[in-house]
């Protein structure tokens, strides 16, 4: 696992002009949201893109992980040897968790620079780390669906969008009709953007506790299947099917 990790983090690295596409590029895709919003509702959107950005990450690093193995002219690779694949996804989620805090961190120092400022930062951090965690877990359950559905793989970006509306990323999903409320409850990460937008004299445990039990759910049911999609692939050998 920690050898996936040290290779995935030395990738990073070694592309420093994508680095800087995505501490830059991150700043100028969530910026029009927070200036669209009025000056007392600047903070809480910057809190909700932020948390959906860990969304839009994992997403892409493990929802399109065969995409970006075929790339790197690995992914046969990790058929031919025996490679532990919870270890795989783990070092995967711990990549793309390390990574997505780094750059809201640099995220929250521009946006303090230009006059917005997270007074409870220690409190938002916290429910940023659990919160990059639950959607790890989400892009578990994505890469699941696009390896049945392959297909799906395609809307990767409208499905992520979706998610950050129905989840609340740029308004109060109390202002939403309430069958869309309804499904919102579904969506782990709409509890993290509410818990992250609450300071912290109404903090409600409950509302921590519930997406880490769905998102941990929905990763081990997609774990599952993926388990179960690449035994099939190696039977037939047909690994770039």
């Amino acid at each position: 696992m920690l050898n996936h990790l040290k290779r995935f983090l030395k990738t990073d690295l070694r592309y420093k002009w994508l680095l800087i596409n995505l501490i830059f590029g991150t700043f100028f895709m969530i910026a029009p949201y927070i200036y669209l919003v009025s000056k007392d509702q600047q903070i809480l959107t910057l809190k909700g893109m932020l948390c959906w950005y860990g969304l839009n990450q994992a997403f892409f690093a493990i929802g399109g992980f065969v995409e970006e193995e075929r790339m790197d002219g690995t992914f046969t690779n990790l058929f031919l040897y025996p490679i532990k694949f919870h270890e795989y996804f783990i070092a995967k989620a711990l990549q793309i968790i390390i990574e997505s805090y780094i750059v809201s961190l640099i995220q929250i120092f521009f946006f303090s620079l230009l006059g917005i400022h997270i007074t409870d930062l220690t409190h938002f951090l916290l429910i940023l780390a659990i919160n990059d965690v639950v959607s790890a877990n989400m892009g578990v359950l994505f890469l699941c669906l696009s390896m049945q559905f392959q297909k799906l793989g395609s809307i990767n970006s409208l499905a992520q969008q979706i998610i950050g509306f129905l989840s609340g990323y740029s308004t109060d999903i109390k202002r939403y009709p309430d069958i869309i409320r309804f499904i919102s409850y579904v969506i782990p990460l709409t509890y993290t953007i509410a818990l992250s937008r609450n300071d912290v004299s109404s903090f409600n445990l409950l509302w921590l506790i519930i997406p880490i039990i769905l998102s941990f759910l929905l990763t081990i049911i997609g774990y599952c299947r993926i388990n179960r999609d690449i035994e099939i692939l190696r039977k037939k050998r047909d690994v770039d099917q």
